[in-house]
């Protein structure tokens, strides 16, 4: 990987932040190929894992900032995989819940430790101060793009309570 310098700092500052990005995505998928994964497979069944309910295609695209046909081919493999299963609503046919099979659960307690892992990179790097302050910059910037194609960040789902999923099932 090469270390430029150019005349505009934006743009030093730009190529640094997708050289970063693709060096610690590479720690991260190394860490998951041994489990013959991926860390969108790892980050789904994370987030499905801290939901308390299936989830829709649409907010697993949005938590991982992916369109929608990436997910659903990334869920179908999944699913072919036996990780998750699609779930059509009975009261609305075109909604698709995406709920975690056993060997999803089983896949991310061995992956566990990418969260860690990840964190020690960052913590070789950082202090939790300046972990702080670098991700408030990652928030503005990435809100400011947002807001430049006329979207905003949202918060997660909300937890959803047991009793309330046989609406969708």
């Amino acid at each position: 990987m090469r270390d430029w310098e150019l005349d505009s700092p934006f743009l030093t500052a730009w190529l640094r932040l997708r050289q970063a990005y693709r060096a610690a995505a590479r720690i991260a998928e190394a860490e998951v190929s041994q489990f013959q994964s991926t860390v969108a497979q790892i980050d789904i069944l994370t987030m499905l894992n801290a939901s308390r309910g299936p989830l829709t295609l649409g907010e697993i695209s949005s938590y991982l900032s992916l369109d929608n046909t990436g997910t659903s081919a990334l869920l179908t493999r999944m699913q072919r995989a036996g990780l998750v299963r699609k779930v059509r609503s009975k009261m609305d046919q075109r909604v698709v819940r995406i709920q975690m099979l056993p060997k999803g659960k089983e896949l991310l307690a061995k992956a566990a430790r990418l969260h860690g892992r990840t964190c020690q990179t960052m913590e070789g790097c950082f202090s939790e101060e300046e972990v702080k302050q670098f991700d408030s910059y990652l928030k503005r910037y990435r809100d400011h793009c947002l807001r430049k194609l006329g979207a905003e960040a949202t918060p997660l789902p909300p937890i959803v309570d047991v009793d309330k999923l046989s609406v969708w099932l």
